[in-house]
This record gives structure tokens, C-alpha cells and sequence, in this order.
């Protein structure tokens, strides 16, 4: 009889967001990648790959049995694909890591440092340092030491801090203050 472990559908979701991000599309789809989710458990390798001109899962696929590979452009919201995953890699695009952290998962974000002012690394840094999430400088260090970043990310000892939750009056309260509205 198999775990409950083993049942489980283990979902890697791999977003770039809107962008252009073949690099990082490139290393996901990998076979050196697709050896390393399998090793860990993982079922099912979704990418969603943006504007890229490269399509992942040709034939890579085929060659790792008993992983599920799916690859789309875009979708109206990525929502679904953030809660069913058990570990999200992303470009380091402000939206993708806030849905991410919001739904309180685990997130290793890669840097695309083709984009103007280095802004990317500056994000990820700051919420590495606050231990929200994991974060590399480029797509080829998820492979390093034989995927330790990745490795380390997907294991049960690895828990981020919590994400803590947006205020929705602090915005309003300010303006009100500013206009000189009180209660």
C-alpha cells in the first residue's frame, strides 16, 4: 500500500509572469531539472512561460517518466496554479512573489538581470533577508550542487516566515489624515 506521501500530487510551478524569460524557461524544462523534480517527489512540473520564443517540453518530457508536464503562455489568473503548488520558482516580478507569499508558499525567485536598474535583485534581497523567501542571481544556479537551492526549498525543514497580511485601512486612514478628515 502506497503512502499518503506517495498519493499526494506534488505540484513545481515555474511562472514568469508577462515577461520574457527564455533562460529561466530553459533550465525548467531541462532534463538535469526533470531528473531533480522527480527526485524529490514532485508529480507534476508546471511552466507558465510569458512572451518567450522558446515553447518548453518538446521532447524533454519523454524522457522523465512518471512526471506530469504541462507548459502554457498565460492564463486570465494564475490564482489556481499558486494554491495547488507545493513549491513556486519565479521571476522576481512584484506581483508574481506577492500572489506567492499571500498564499503562503514556499518560493525560490531568479533574478533576469536583463531588466533595467537591477530592481529585481533589490526585492528579492530585501525578502530573503526577512526569510519570506529563497532567491538566485540567474537560472543556472538552480542546478548548482546538484540543485541544492531547490533541494533545500522543497524539504519539510525549510519553512518560510510567514507573509504577514496587507492593511486595507492604512492607505485610507493616511489620506483621511492628510485631508484633515477625523472620526
Amino acid at each position: 500500500m502506497a503512502s499518503r506521501k506517495e498519493d499526494k500530487e506534488r505540484i513545481l510551478f515555474v511562472t514568469v509572469g508577462t515577461t520574457l524569460f527564455d533562460p529561466l524557461v530553459r533550465i525548467a524544462s531541462s532534463s538535469l531539472f526533470l531528473n531533480l523534480v522527480k527526485e524529490l517527489g514532485f508529480t507534476t512540473l508546471r511552466v507558465q512561460y510569458g512572451k518567450g520564443e522558446y515553447v518548453p517540453f518538446q521532447e524533454e518530457c519523454d524522457q522523465a517518466e512518471g512526471i506530469k508536464c504541462e507548459a502554457y503562455r498565460f492564463k486570465p489568473s494564475l490564482l489556481d496554479d499558486v494554491q495547488s503548488a507545493s513549491l513556486i520558482i519565479s521571476h522576481a516580478g512584484a506581483g508574481s512573489i506577492m500572489e506567492a507569499l499571500a498564499a503562503g508558499k514556499k518560493i525560490i525567485i531568479v533574478i533576469n538581470d536583463t531588466l533595467m536598474h537591477n530592481h529585481q535583485w533589490e526585492v528579492a534581497y530585501a525578502l530573503s533577508q526577512r526569510k519570506y523567501l529563497k532567491y538566485v542571481d540567474k537560472p543556472s544556479r538552480l542546478l548548482e550542487g546538484g540543485g541544492q537551492v531547490v533541494r533545500e526549498v522543497a524539504s519539510e525543514q525549510y519553512v518560510p516566515f510567514k507573509f504577514p497580511k496587507g492593511d486595507t485601512n492604512a492607505f485610507p486612514n493616511l489620506l483621511d489624515g492628510f485631508m484633515g478628515y477625523t472620526e
